[in-house]
């Protein structure tokens, strides 16, 4: 293993136990709540434990991102941050059963915990596939060769310096942030139900929109590229 290899790995371990305890510590504020409230036992504490899911999982990819695009974008990196995501999503899925069991506790009927446990997983896995479809938007940033982000950041090394300065393709790439703002809003809508998206090019639309409302611009094939990485993650959700 490289030493840019191993630094890598390093973010994303060190990110990952941050998530790990940031998920339980707000597990265990969840269930003191609705303990006081007397709804620990039910479906809410299901829905509120899923959701803090997804938003630490969200957090931990923009994280791992933004810490391992400033040292490295190449493919093999994206692919580390791929598989540490899904390691992390291996782990909530086993913290997923004793949430179903906790609130599975007061339930009147073995037909309605069975019940409770179809939606919950079904919600889990909605809120994986969205945050896998924000992962798979930063896919196109980790596309350069070994190397070649280091001579992005810091202009031509030494063996290779012409004199003249590094220039991205007419009509570049954004940076990743833009794409990280834009996902939020996406995000946000597609959880809260102001996009209902019935075809790639719904999402595209609402994508293109965003992106000219905020006063970014990038090339529609982008956009579409994206788009349909989304719709096809979103449509997998129901097979």
């Amino acid at each position: 293993m490289n030493s840019t290899s191993d630094q890598v790995r390093r973010i994303l371990d060190y990110n990952a136990a941050l998530a790990t305890r940031s998920f339980q510590e707000r597990r265990t504020a969840i269930y003191a709540e609705h303990s006081a409230k007397g709804a620990l036992h039910s479906g809410a504490t299901i829905r509120r434990v899923i959701a803090a899911m997804e938003e630490i999982a969200s957090g931990l990819v923009a994280d791992d991102v933004k810490d391992v695009g400033a040292i490295t974008q190449d493919s093999e990196s994206f692919h580390q941050i791929d598989v540490a995501s899904k390691a992390f999503w291996g782990f909530l899925e086993g913290e997923l059963q004793s949430t179903l069991n906790m609130a599975a506790g007061r339930m009147p009927a073995a037909g309605s915990t069975d019940s409770a446990s179809r939606a919950g997983r079904k919600l889990f896995e909605q809120s994986r596939a969205l945050v896998n479809a924000q992962l798979e938007l930063h896919r196109f940033s980790f596309s350069n060769p070994a190397g070649q982000a280091q001579e992005e950041r810091h202009g031509p090394s030494v063996l290779n310096r012409s004199g003249n300065s590094p220039k991205l393709p007419k009509g570049g790439r954004p940076p990743a942030e833009f794409w990280d703002q834009m996902w939020a809003a996406i995000a946000t809508a597609l959880y809260a139900g102001e996009l209902q998206p019935k075809s790639q090019a719904d999402l595209q639309r609402a994508m293109s929109e965003w992106i000219e409302n905020n006063g970014y611009s990038a090339a529609e094939s982008t956009v579409k590229a994206r788009a349909r990485r989304l719709w096809d993650s979103l449509r997998s959700i129901d097979e």
